[in-house]
């Protein structure tokens, strides 16, 4: 592994506090959105792939942490459809 490229995915990506209890929800979300990215990929173009993911998480996965740290929709008496609606069958792979 020395020289090469090292990723990180799940808790080491976004760790989560537990006030929302999505700590594991994201990690199951990252393993269906990076075995997409990485599907039919060659070797050459794991770096891209790895770009895709990240590019395809970031923006959730951020959403998600800050509704934990804060807790606000809870305390708000917000609905949580923004966290339960999310597919991660479907979320688009931009090109890296």
């Amino acid at each position: 592994m020395v020289g090469r490229p090292h990723y990180a995915a799940g808790r080491a990506c976004h760790p989560m506090v537990p006030f929302m209890a999505q700590g594991a929800c994201m990690a199951i979300e990252d393993a269906v959105v990076l075995g997409r990215a990485m599907r039919g990929v060659q070797e050459a173009g794991v770096a891209d792939a790895f770009k895709r993911y990240e590019n395809a998480r970031k923006e959730r996965t951020a959403k998600v942490q800050i509704g934990s740290r804060g807790n606000e929709w809870l305390k708000q008496g917000g609905n949580a459809d923004w966290v339960y609606g999310y597919s991660a069958s479907d979320v688009p792979l931009e090109a890296a």
